[in-house]
Order: structure tokens, then C-alpha cells, then sequence
């Protein structure tokens, strides 16, 4: 009868390689296939009218100032005329609104 030597280490050697071998090609495989997939997003590429919109909208907003002068002015000559004197409701509203 003739002996069968197996060593272990090498037969979980080879597994690990193959399932290894198979990992890196599985990981090749989404790479490539995403690769194709932003290459074909961008050369379908296209902004529709509400895009466009929105942007004129920014632009606008953009355009507006910090501090709306009138309306401060407003006010301060008013309390200096002792003219502004708010309701404790409204006042209680707006702290609870700052909140």
C-alpha cells in the first residue's frame, strides 16, 4: 500500500489563492463595468429648463443685499420718534421664532 501525503498547508494555500484569483477578478469586472457606466452618464449629459431656472433664481438672490436699508432706516426713526412700540405678543413671537 502506498502512502498519500497530503499537506494541509497547501491545499488551503491553493484555496486561498484561487478565491483570491476570483475576488480580483469579480473587483476588475464592477470597475470596468462602472467605468463604462459614468462614460456613458457623461455623454448623455443634459440640464433640463428647471435646472436653468433655479440657476437664474440663485443669480437673483445673489444680487439681493445683506441688509435692507429702507426697512432699518424705518425702524430707527421710528424708535427715535418713540413710535415703535410693539405689542408684547409680537415680541414673545419673535423670541420664540429666533428659537
Amino acid at each position: 500500500m502506498s502512502k498519500i501525503n497530503i499537506n494541509k498547508n497547501n491545499n488551503l494555500d491553493a484555496l486561498q489563492n484561487l478565491r483570491q484569483s476570483e475576488v480580483n477578478r469579480a473587483n476588475k469586472s464592477k470597475v470596468d463595468s462602472t467605468d463604462n457606466k459614468i462614460k456613458s452618464a457623461e455623454d448623455k449629459l443634459q440640464f433640463s429648463e428647471r435646472l436653468s431656472e433655479v440657476g437664474k433664481l440663485v443669480d437673483q438672490i445673489k444680487e439681493l443685499p445683506e441688509v435692507r436699508e429702507a426697512k432699518v432706516n424705518e425702524l430707527k426713526e421710528k424708535i427715535a420718534n418713540n413710535e415703535f412700540n410693539p405689542s408684547s405678543d409680537t415680541i414673545a413671537e419673535s423670541i420664540l421664532k429666533e428659537e
